[in-house]
């Protein structure tokens, strides 16, 4: 916690006298985030301990740069001791300072005799510190070594998810994944999925890969997937044929989609193919290090399913913190319909053209109208989305369409052999395109 004093000083209206004060402001720091790629290892003593501290981060963001710090006790809270040319030190004394003071440690093999050690690592930036501490075993013998990527990794809830393992042994190793159960982290089992179900592997392994593998929400019976905007632990497990195990655990953090805010539509109404319709966007959030977000911007006809992404229609997109996008709606498909529109004077590949009155629309029976419904979509960095379906809007068939867009369709399509529907729709896109500031030409 800081404290800023700012002098003020204030003239008065009257004439008497100036006033002079100071404001105390007081600024709350969040500090330093400790991540390392594992909270609890087990190796054999002829493998390395490694231990990483790299994605460690300022929250605040001062200048200046991270410093480390690492140290060493064994479970009782004595000294780290190890033997050097017969004479037994502390371990940090052996180690040395230059490596000490590294994001990432490495202890060699036999360095340390078998048991439970805690390695802490100190960060710090100017006066901010954080610690963190790692539970390390070492086993007598030769166990399989196993390796993920760092941990304190982001993924999205919403989407299949992939964490990388690796394991080093001799052949017929058992390894499997499975969920931690610890205070501070959810839970999440996995025990009927692929990776949760112990695997024999044939032949040694140098690095062999062996994933973490979790199914997108609902795609595989009995698996609804991870929550949103929480931690897990996962831990990586081997057995040898002598039956010793070995682990590695690896943290990661689900993303949860970014809060929603406004979303207004205007006009409410207008003419298909005609009006220009602004979408306009604002107070949607998430976290800081999931900035910037993007949003886009599109619509469905009413009747379509709510739930079916694949039927929106995506017009624009934008990364500005107050997105906003004008363009044009089409009407359904009913009323864009070639039979909907009367035959002029001039046919060009079977449509209906005037270069003075245009397409001109069948309105017997009344105005042809249908309702359209604007969606937005919000996403993060991740590509953790929210999509927020819009106020209705009424989009009416015009019964003329301007006559310099008919103008380029009969010189676009004169003499091309091309059937009334799809010239229709490019001319919604010869429309939608010009109103965008596009105008590339249709493929």
């Amino acid at each position: 916690m800081n404290r800023l004093h700012i002098y003020v000083g204030l003239a008065l209206i009257t004439n008497y006298s100036n006033v002079e004060g100071t404001l105390e402001v007081t600024t709350i720091t969040k500090g330093i985030e400790v991540m390392t790629a594992a909270d609890n290892i087990k190796v054999g003593a002829t493998s390395p301990v490694k231990l990483d501290a790299s994605l460690s981060r300022d929250k605040d963001n001062n200048h200046g740069d991270l410093k480390y710090r690492w140290s060493c006790l064994t479970e009782n809270g004595q000294a780290c001791v190890t033997m050097r040319s017969g004479i037994p030190v502390r371990l940090e004394s052996r180690i040395g300072e230059s490596k000490l003071t590294d994001s990432e440690l490495t202890v060699d093999p036999e360095v340390l005799q078998p048991g439970k050690y805690i390695f802490t690592v100190k960060v710090s930036k100017n006066e901010a510190v954080g610690r963190k501490n790692v539970n390390v075993e070492i086993a007598a013998g030769d166990l399989p070594v196993l390796v993920t990527e760092k941990s304190g990794i982001v993924v999205n809830a919403q989407e299949r998810i992939i964490i990388k393992g690796w394991v080093t042994g001799e052949e017929n190793l058992q390894v499997w994944w499975e969920g931690v159960e610890e205070p501070g982290f959810s839970y999440a089992d996995i025990s009927e999925l692929v990776a949760g179900k112990k695997t024999t592997l044939t032949g040694a392994s140098l690095l062999r890969e062996y994933d973490l593998v979790l199914p997108s929400p609902g795609s595989v019976n009995m698996w609804n997937g991870l929550e949103g905007g929480t931690i897990y632990k996962f831990r990586l497990k081997s057995r040898n044929k002598d039956g010793e195990e070995s682990f590695v655990e690896i943290d990661c953090r689900t993303n949860e989609k970014p809060a929603e805010g406004t979303f207004t539509v205007t006009p409410s109404e207008g003419d298909a193919l005609v009006t220009n319709f602004t979408f306009n966007a604002s107070d949607w959030s998430d976290d800081l290090n999931d900035l910037p977000l993007t949003t886009s911007f599109g619509y469905r006809m009413k009747d379509n399913d709510p739930g079916a992404e694949s039927t929106i229609v995506w017009a624009a997109s934008s990364s500005s913190e107050v997105p906003t996008a004008t363009f044009i709606l089409t009407a359904s498909p009913q009323l864009m319909a070639p039979s909907t529109w009367h035959r002029g004077v001039r046919k060009i590949s079977g449509v209906c053209a005037d270069s003075t009155i245009g397409l001109r629309a069948e309105t017997s029976g009344g105005t042809p109208s249908s309702k359209i419904i604007p969606v937005i979509k919000v996403c993060d960095i991740y590509q953790a989305c929210a999509i927020k379906d819009g106020e209705p809007v009424t989009v009416t068939l015009t019964s003329t369409l301007p006559p310099e867009i008919v103008g380029f369709e009969a010189s676009y399509y004169e003499g091309q052999a091309v059937n009334r529907e799809y010239a229709l729709f490019i001319l919604f896109w010869y429309v939608q395109d010009t109103k965008l500031g596009k105008r590339t030409g249709p493929t």
